[in-house]
């Protein structure tokens, strides 16, 4: 589990086990969570994740990959799942608000 400091979804080892196993197969090369998943504000029962991905530079994701990943994640986590690609965040008031939020998923 999250540590009890920590606001935000809490994720247990066997969670995060299954977040390492599905970046390692799509060669994730960061993944953080941001948004309210990471802050009190965080409603189980209506919130979704938002997670913002970096793939390694050799990666071949196309578009199916991409859904392919995001329908993983969302399995996983049982909510809606949305990505951010660190290349997307040009607009520097979002930047700023991501990096704030920012909590590290992959690697740990």
């Amino acid at each position: 589990m999250a540590p009890a400091s920590q606001p935000g979804l809490a994720l247990d080892a066997a969670t995060l086990a299954a977040v390492s196993g599905i970046c390692r197969r799509f060669q994730v090369r960061r993944l953080d969570m941001v948004g309210s998943a990471t802050r009190a504000d965080f409603d189980p029962a209506r919130s979704g994740v938002d997670l913002l991905v970096d793939f390694e530079p050799e990666a071949r994701i196309g578009l199916f990959a991409y859904v392919a990943f995001a329908d993983a994640m969302e399995v996983l986590f049982g909510r809606h799942v949305d990505l951010l690609s660190g290349k997307s965040l040009r607009n520097p008031v979002l930047r700023r608000a991501v990096e704030a939020d920012r909590r590290p998923l992959y690697p740990r």
